[in-house]
């Protein structure tokens, strides 16, 4: 599998450095979870900030730091936690990390209708507007052209769609900002099947389109 489009750089440091929201985080761990050559730089990342660490001043700790932490840990350790799944349990279409969202197949999965051709469900809904979702598309369909507010991260985990940009088949990742007004429009053969990351709602050119936005939160 060769993936020619990656998210941004500076979306990859900030996830080794643990400094994304739930949304973000989940689409660059999605990603790297295919893509040998960002999972690479994100090593790469987490490799400089331990160096960084290393070379800090330590500082003197209260004397119960020991226990206050041990009672974190104990604490946490007895809140309900869902059985993690592993790749196995289901089919290739879902990369791990996404499987402890949905915990069901993709042909199982609770598809809501987004408009005429394209279905979707809502996974991650961020503090500051961040909202994550699998999006679906028909074979041979379009989604509503439409511009941005924020930003939008796509990234195809089955199938393939092109628009103004190009054509993005599994793995790949399209970064749409303020600046992108675009079509994406599923490639004939199979549905094609997304994660998309958003920060801010879509600003569609349909008045139709931007009626149908007001139920369904994009």
């Amino acid at each position: 599998m060769i993936i020619n489009h990656h998210p941004p750089e500076d979306l990859l440091f900030a996830y080794s450095a643990g400094d994304l929201a739930e949304a973000w985080s989940l689409m660059i761990a999605t990603h790297v979870s295919l893509c040998s050559s960002c999972r690479h730089q994100m090593f790469d990342a987490e490799a400089i900030g331990g160096s960084l660490i290393e070379n800090i001043t330590p500082e003197l700790l209260e004397n119960d730091i020991y226990e206050k932490t041990l009672a974190i840990v104990k604490n946490e350790e007895q809140l309900a936690k869902p059985e993690l799944l592993s790749q196995s349990d289901y089919s290739d279409v879902l990369p791990y990390p996404l499987l402890q969202y949905t915990r069901a197949d993709i042909d199982d999965l609770p598809w809501k209708r987004l408009g005429k051709d394209a279905f979707h469900i809502p996974l991650v809904k961020g503090r500051n507007g961040e909202l994550a979702r699998l999006l679906r598309i028909q074979e041979g369909k379009a989604v509503p052209e439409h511009g941005h507010n924020g930003t939008e991260l796509t990234m195809v985990l089955s199938g393939s769609f092109s628009d103004e940009n190009g054509q993005f088949v599994r793995g790949d990742v399209e970064t749409a900002d303020i600046d992108v007004i675009h079509q994406p429009s599923a490639d004939a053969g199979e549905d094609c099947i997304c994660l998309v990351v958003t920060d801010a709602p879509l600003e569609f050119t349909s008045p139709l389109a931007r009626l149908f936005q007001r139920f369904v939160n994009i």
